[in-house]
């Protein structure tokens, strides 16, 4: 029997436009980014889970999760 294993894709690769500025580093009331927040909640969960950026973004935001 195959072990079934969710992995949550975290989408943030859109640029916002609507939104005004860049939501991934949008701040929460809590002092959390909406991203650093979103990884938190799946990581609390024991979900593995991935971040698909665009290539331009990559090692900006691999400070924040290395």
């Amino acid at each position: 029997m195959k072990d079934n294993k969710a992995i949550a894709v975290i989408m943030a690769a859109g640029s916002s436009r609507r939104f005004g500025s860049d939501k991934r580093l949008a701040k929460l009331s809590n002092g959390e980014t909406l991203l650093a927040q979103t990884v938190k909640n799946i990581a609390a969960a024991n979900i593995e889970y991935k971040i698909a950026v665009p290539a331009k973004d990559k090692y900006y935001f691999l400070k924040f999760f290395s």
